[in-house]
């Protein structure tokens, strides 16, 4: 703290010398000199922005061969100052690509005190070296130290200020490809049908091989451990069929198999829970809402515990219910934050181009269900398709859909388009978020094909007759969320 600066030193013989002057003036009791120094705010200008490819490491290049870049209003993106630790940092870091060795700043001092800026050294035997800081450029590439000195030149206060920059851009994505060929070429025949069940910190994988049905399982964020089979407690074993009739509910994996009921908390341990209601079903088509769905010969039965099933009430005929690849979907309503919209997406009993979507609203403020099962119908070019081995998710808030070929007349090519409704299931057009791997082989079985989206927003993607899956997420889902408050 006593080390001297040239510089600094006239500073405050400069503003002392001017403090004389003003008081030839004015009364030389309104001028006062505080002991105390400390940084109350500090925020950032207009940056420059190289863009980046998606995958976030490639500079873009124009014609002439030089760096495309923009500018990134940073005013926005708030600096913590911690008083205590006398750091300065930003919470929410700024984009990909921007140049931080060329930032302009704006800091305020309490009581107008003096800010200096420790010069970066050149080489380790530079001395310590400080300049009175205005509105100059400062280079963040690495740390820096700011000092406030108070006005009356008795005290001083180091601040370590250092920006955080994202690596990576928030909506590029790498798929990674895993394996499941080794417990393929396990099974005792080949593989036929899969469906993926996420639940909680893990993702299921349920697997059928024209004969039997497994369940496989993996931790959603460890991946240095390989897929493995659960097994059964059961002294049956579970047929092929399985995979068609299986959802996760209320943190349990149930199961419908020969004209029971099973769930398992682990994909292991099952048990058949007593069941009232639960008649003539024909398929176990997924859960949404709080509640598990079945459907029947006469239409949607659905249960609140698994145990007890009561009948929906349909504005349209059974027939026309999705009877295979049904996957049920939960969307919030964009109007009450009380009211949600469940979704059956699924292949047609009738022959037809397009997918069936059926909808009901669930209100979570009214004790009696006043809402009707209805299909959407309607002719639009942007329907969904009615493809073979249909997978449907929820992602980002919208509805993710893939399959192979066309059937019943649809002309869709396999696994040819991602498509994503932003409407809640009326409208579907190809993805602009995200695309399938391009070492994804299209030339499969659709029915050993599956896509979910676990809780950590991770998007998983199985082909069985290749025996591999793929995992990404979309970069933004992955950062930290930090808590925004911010201290004078």
């Amino acid at each position: 703290m006593k080390r001297k600066f040239i510089s600094l030193t006239l500073l405050f013989a400069g503003v002392f010398m001017l403090a004389s002057c003003l008081s030839d003036d004015t009364d030389d009791s309104n001028i006062v000199y505080y002991g105390d120094a400390a940084i109350k705010s500090f925020s950032l200008g207009t940056l420059n922005k190289t863009y980046l490819y998606n995958n976030g490491d490639t500079i873009k290049k124009k014609t002439d061969g030089k760096d495309s870049t923009t500018t990134v209003d940073c005013s926005k993106y708030k600096l913590t100052i911690d008083q205590l630790k006398h750091e300065v940092y930003n919470v929410d870091s700024l984009p990909a690509g921007v140049d931080f060795r060329k930032v302009v700043c704006a800091v305020s001092t309490k009581n107008a005190g003096i800010l200096a800026l420790k010069r970066l050294k050149k080489k380790d035997t530079d001395k310590d070296t400080l300049d009175y800081y205005t509105s100059d450029s400062v280079d963040f590439s690495v740390p820096r130290e700011f000092r406030v000195y108070s006005t009356d030149g008795t005290n001083y206060r180091n601040y370590e200020v250092r920006l955080n920059v994202h690596k990576e851009q928030p909506d590029s994505f790498v798929w990674h490809r895993q394996s499941v060929a080794e417990i393929v070429g396990g099974m005792s025949g080949v593989a036929s049908d899969t469906k993926l069940l996420p639940m909680g910190d893990k993702m299921y994988m349920a697997i059928a091989d024209g004969h039997n049905m497994y369940i496989a399982v993996k931790d959603i964020n460890d991946d240095n451990k390989p897929w493995r089979v659960t097994g059964s407690n059961m002294n049956m074993v579970f047929t092929a069929e399985g995979c068609k009739n299986i959802a996760v509910f209320n943190n349990y994996i149930y199961l419908y198999n020969q004209g029971n009921l099973f769930r398992a908390a682990d994909g292991r341990t099952w048990e058949k829970p007593a069941t009232e209601g639960f008649n003539d079903v024909k398929r176990l088509v997924g859960a949404g809402n709080g509640k598990l769905y079945a459907t029947t010969s006469s239409g949607i039965i659905s249960s609140a515990d698994g145990v007890k099933w009561t009948a929906a009430t349909l504005d349209g005929e059974a027939t026309a219910l999705p009877v295979e690849n049904v996957t049920v979907c939960t969307l919030p309503s964009k109007t009450n934050k009380d009211v949600e919209r469940v979704l059956m997406i699924g292949d047609a009993q009738q022959g037809d181009t397009a997918a069936v979507v059926w909808g009901k609203l669930e209100d979570k403020s009214e004790s009696v269900d006043s809402y009707l099962w209805a299909q959407y119908e309607g002719e639009n070019k942007y329907m969904l398709p009615n493809m073979k081995g249909l997978s449907v998710m929820v992602f980002d808030g919208k509805l993710y859909a893939i399959g192979g070929e066309g059937q019943n007349g649809s002309k869709a090519q396999p696994y040819n388009k991602l498509y994503c409704s932003t409407d809640q299931g009326l409208t579907w057009k190809p993805s602009r978020l995200f695309t399938l791997p391009k070492d994804f082989s299209k030339d499969v079985d659709a029915n050993t094909v599956a896509m979910a989206a676990d809780k950590d927003n991770h998007i998983w993607l199985v082909s069985l007759q290749t025996g591999e899956v793929w995992k990404m997420r979309i970069n933004r889902y992955g950062w930290k969320t930090e808590q925004k408050s911010f201290n004078e």
